[in-house]
């Protein structure tokens, strides 16, 4: 499974998610409150005993290459990255958007900018 939203039960999800032995691959970033670690439910992470890969496109040197991996899941039927929108809104109120986003607010995992 993917976890690409940021967010603590989001991995999770991607955790709970997994086949057993299968791959978890961490696209987010798991941030939290300074200070705080992220909580794994172990009874999932014990039960299904996932390999979990993180990924960071930007320290990478290569960070195209984990875009096209994406598209290429995508292609392969496995996983569609469109299933994390959960807002859209106008560029020009991208303020608004960081902000709603780094608040946790209506829960936004990810927001698709138009440029109108």
């Amino acid at each position: 499974s993917v976890e690409a939203s940021g967010f603590p039960k989001g991995l999770n999800a991607a955790i709970r998610g997994a086949t057993k032995h299968g791959k978890v691959i961490v696209f987010g970033i798991q941030e939290g409150p300074r200070g705080k670690t992220t909580e794994i439910d172990t009874q999932y992470l014990l039960r299904n005993a996932p390999t979990i890969i993180p990924t960071s496109g930007a320290g990478s040197g290569d960070p195209m290459g984990h875009i096209e991996r994406m598209i290429e899941l995508k292609d392969r039927g496995w996983w569609n990255p469109g299933e994390m929108k959960t807002h859209e809104t106008n560029f020009s109120d991208v303020n608004d958007a960081y902000d709603q986003y780094e608040q946790y607010q209506d829960n936004i995992i990810k927001v698709v900018l138009n440029n109108e």
